[in-house]
């Protein structure tokens, strides 16, 4: 449509949209509660676990076989091994569905992802494919 704004109503337009993500952090912590993560844990630790290990495990060694090494294969690794996303969150609660599970999945993927991004560097240097 090519329309265009004026340039205070584009600046205020893109300040809101760069808090996105900080937005969805915060109810994502105001919505997380240990005593509902309890309830829910071995989902959590399932869902966890295939996020940040058994996906990076599949999937590293079949980047490594079309040949990724470098810059490719730490943007693959990066993809897979890392936390999962607040849109995920926000969409669960969108559609009436299980926040709570997805704000656990959040959280302890962030809070993990920290230990097992450092585990497949040292395994991608240990293999010399960094």
């Amino acid at each position: 449509f090519n329309i265009r704004f004026p340039v205070i109503i584009n600046s205020t337009l893109n300040m809101l949209a760069k808090t996105a993500s900080p937005i969805a952090l915060l109810s994502i912590g105001g919505a997380f509660s240990f005593n509902s993560s309890k309830s829910e844990m071995g989902t959590t630790i399932f869902a966890v676990a295939l996020k940040l290990l058994v996906f990076p495990a599949i999937f590293i060694p079949i980047g490594t076989a079309f040949g990724f090494r470098e810059d490719k294969l730490i943007a693959i690794m990066i993809m897979l091994a890392s936390a999962s996303t607040p849109s995920g969150y926000v969409m669960a609660k969108a559609m009436n569905n299980n926040g709570g599970l997805a704000s656990n999945i959040v959280v302890f993927s962030t809070l993990f992802s920290c230990f097992t991004l450092t585990f497949w560097v040292w395994i991608l240097k240990v293999f010399a494919l960094i």
